[in-house]
């Protein structure tokens, strides 16, 4: 058997002397060196800001595209997986775009602080390009049996391959600037780059994803007119481009007003 006298309870409250003296000695340490306590702090709150962006944002966000894509898979009417596959990534995509777009006018309107970067937007890009390059890469195997097939063409007996200057290969050529640029952002979309760069570098880097929308739609309206899509795509298309439109200019009007 085991007795427990008050000298044994008191034993489990004790505080070791050795114990005391490293903590006196981590104190005058964090005195002596006040940065060591700042880095501690920051630590801190990388690690709390990087919970927050996994599950508050990347995971939510992550199940809202697979979500959405399995509900405009099933949507698609077509036999060919991959089309439907690829038209739903694109949607998809466009709506992340359009979102990124949407945040800072969206501030503007509800009279909020706008960062140069924000967590929210930066990881709403991160979620359209991923989505987006997947499109590509899963586009670029719907029509041809070849890839170079969709920027060039083969003419005459001989098969002489040359560039593609119809409605299908410019709305290819769009797609492929559109995604090298998309790669160029995902690469800024970083802490790191911020700091490399500066806040006014890297912002006017960023602003390359107004290039970015415009070619996305071009190259949608071009399939939209080489596929002749049903009216519910080019519906969807529509309102998600003057969503995106009205909420833009809503909020450079607010913003003219107060300048």
């Amino acid at each position: 058997m085991c007795f427990f006298t008050p000298t044994t309870l008191l034993s489990f409250f004790r505080v070791d002397k050795k114990t005391i003296d490293i903590q006196k000695m981590n104190d005058l340490d964090y005195a002596l060196h006040p940065d060591k306590r700042r880095g501690l702090y920051e630590m801190n709150l990388v690690s709390k800001r990087t919970t927050r962006r996994i599950f508050c944002h990347h995971l939510v966000l992550g199940l809202i595209c697979a979500t959405l894509i399995f509900i405009l898979y099933l949507t698609v009417q077509s036999a060919d997986r991959l089309f439907r596959l690829s038209l739903a990534t694109g949607y998809v995509g466009l709506v992340l775009l359009g979102f990124t777009f949407c945040t800072g006018a969206l501030n503007v309107l509800n009279r909020r602080r706008n960062p140069v970067s924000s967590d929210l937007r930066r990881d709403a890009g991160i979620w359209c390009g991923i989505i987006s390059l997947t499109h590509v890469v899963i586009g670029l195997q719907v029509h041809m049996g070849n890839m170079l097939l969709y920027f060039f063409r083969e003419v005459g007996s001989l098969r002489e391959v040359r560039p593609r200057f119809d409605l299908f290969g410019f709305a290819n050529y769009t797609g492929l600037v559109a995604a090298l640029l998309i790669v160029l952002l995902l690469l800024l979309s970083n802490d790191f780059s911020v700091r490399r760069l500066g806040p006014k570098r890297w912002k006017f880097l960023q602003r390359w994803n107004y290039a970015v929308f415009a070619l996305v739609l071009i190259h949608s309206i071009a399939y939209q007119i080489t596929e002749s899509r049903q009216f519910l795509y080019l519906l969807l298309f529509g309102l998600i481009a003057s969503t995106v439109f009205f909420i833009q200019i809503s909020g450079f009007l607010r913003v003219k007003r107060e300048a």
